[in-house]
């Protein structure tokens, strides 16, 4: 036998010390009656009948489907105004105390926690979550009545295993709001915390929001909550009560138009540093029933263009608007009459682009980036010629791809069948926001020489944005990446937070403006 390491004695102790002095408790063990800790009794649930899942997505949410009128045990229909509906459904619970066993209902929007009353005897003969009108007993009637929640556990094991029981829930419809947790436990803490509990959440309806396109639809650099897409979901949530089903296709360096090396992510299927590449004409492909999606956000064609081209003190202004309004507009009509071709009856958001460059660009900054993206600056001796020229570049880029973008919406809504708008939303990142000005709604670079050092870079300067140690990581992992110095610079020039909130903003007015989304 090995003998225990006198490191890890030191450190075992170091860590209950510290928690002696602090006062903490240790939440994996339950409290007996005898005061001493034991193993916490979990509970398990399986939703069984009257909870419908999404039809996409591997979230816990589940919309109830009966509504119940209720009835006393003789038959009487309660009227409503003495007793609203109560939605019903059944779980199958798994646990070895089924006589401990509690149940808490908490209003996500409010925050207020109310638990729910067992039942000890079911309410009626068949206590099973029918949709039918369902005869209570006057207990049942009298708490629904009283909006509280109830449940019962069926005394009849559910399978071989004695550990596993029908429970039916009845749930005033008043009580539920747009997210409603549902936890079971069967133990507590010292402090009268739930314990090795098991919880789902309760929704009045679902959203499907999809979501392709590009680096700038998927976020590159920001964190989950402050995508683009997050923050429209979060406020579709608010103004509709309804829990938003958000499906990602969007990936850093996609285009609009297919590419030979097209292929579905089995794994690792991150966007920020795609491991396989996927063109937004081949993720319309593989959307799962994208015909119900209540939503469609994309965008689409900076990558056909090339910002490589484009910021290129080689290439010309006519090269630029050329190529720009062949992709921007053509093959963006394309894929737009084919996207309604799928999903007829589904908005569809379609999101430009911004001068990610300016005038008001700090030179600097500027030829730094530039240089570590591996651009052509040619031999262009003066700096501020060089800043000129990029800025020139993106602003013709900008204000043709917008135009180019609105052609191509305005002939596929003309092949449109359905009364649901195709719109076009500027984010309103003007030149004062573009990358290395004061006030930038992109991320830019920030000199942090120990991270440089660290990532093998020669320069001192190293992208600002929180997904900078997970991209440089993935960068380097992907064996495919030809130049994973440049990838992990990728995120400079994109939508920082603010950018991404401009984005969601404008969004957002263009849905109550055409009436997809209330006031």
């Amino acid at each position: 036998m090995h003998k225990p390491s006198s490191q890890l004695f030191r450190a075992t102790f170091a860590i209950i010390g510290a928690c002696a002095l602090a006062g903490c408790e240790f939440a994996t063990d339950s409290k007996s009656d005898s005061g001493s800790r034991t193993a916490p009794i979990t509970v398990h649930i399986q939703p069984s009948h009257n909870l419908e899942l999404p039809h996409v997505g591997s979230v816990r949410a589940y919309r109830p489907t009966c509504l119940a009128s209720l009835r006393t045990e003789d038959g009487d229909r309660i009227p409503d105004a003495l007793s609203p509906s109560a939605v019903m459904f059944e779980l199958n619970i798994t646990t070895t105390q089924f006589d401990q066993l509690n149940a808490e209902l908490t209003d996500r929007d409010q925050g207020t926690t109310s638990a729910l009353i067992q039942l000890k005897d079911a309410p009626n003969e068949n206590s099973s979550a029918s949709c039918q009108d369902t005869n209570l007993s006057t207990e049942a009637t009298s708490l629904l009545a009283d909006n509280h929640a109830v449940f019962w556990v069926d005394p009849q094991e559910t399978s071989a295993s004695p550990n596993k029981r029908n429970v039916v829930v009845a749930i005033p419809a008043t009580m539920l709001s747009a997210s409603t947790s549902l936890e079971f436990f069967a133990d507590e803490t010292s402090t009268s915390d739930s314990l090795g509990g098991d919880r789902i959440e309760l929704v009045q309806d679902f959203f499907y929001l999809t979501v392709l396109g590009d680096s700038v639809m998927w976020g590159n650099g920001l964190l989950e909550g402050d995508k683009l897409s997050s923050l429209v979901a979060n406020a579709i949530e608010s103004a509709t009560r309804r829990k938003v089903i958000r499906s990602v296709y969007a990936m850093s360096g996609a285009t609009l138009s297919r590419t030979p090396i097209d292929e579905e992510c089995t794994f690792q299927c991150s966007g920020e540093v795609p491991t396989a590449y996927r063109s937004i004409n081949f993720q319309i492909d593989t959307v799962i029933m994208l015909e119900k999606s209540d939503l469609i956000l994309m965008d689409g064609c900076i990558n056909d263009v090339d910002i490589g081209k484009i910021l290129n003190t080689e290439s010309t202004p006519e090269g630029i608007i050329e190529a720009t309004e062949f992709f921007c507009n053509d093959i963006m009509r394309e894929t737009l009459i084919r996207l309604d071709s799928i999903a007829p009856n589904v908005p569809i958001v379609v999101t430009g682009y911004f001068p990610f460059v300016s005038s008001k660009s700090d030179f600097s900054s500027l030829f730094n980036w530039a240089q570590t993206q591996g651009f052509d600056v040619g031999n262009v001796d003066l700096l501020a010629d060089i800043a000129a020229t990029f800025a020139n570049h993106s602003e013709v880029f900008y204000e043709t791809s917008t135009s180019a973008l609105q052609s191509a919406i305005i002939a596929a809504t003309q092949q449109r069948t359905s009364a649901n708008e195709i719109v076009l939303v500027d984010p309103g990142i003007g030149p004062e926001h573009a990358v290395f000005t004061e006030d930038s709604w992109v991320w830019d670079l920030k000199l942090d020489r120990e991270l440089a050092r660290r990532l093998g870079l020669d320069i001192g300067l190293v992208p600002e944005d929180p997904q900078l140690i997970f991209r440089s990581r993935a960068c380097f992992e992907d064996g495919s990446l030809s130049d994973p110095f440049t990838c992990i610079f990728a995120s400079v020039g994109h939508p920082n937070v603010k950018g991404a909130k401009a984005y969601a903003e404008a969004i957002l007015k263009a849905l109550r403006e055409t009436g997809q989304l209330l006031q």
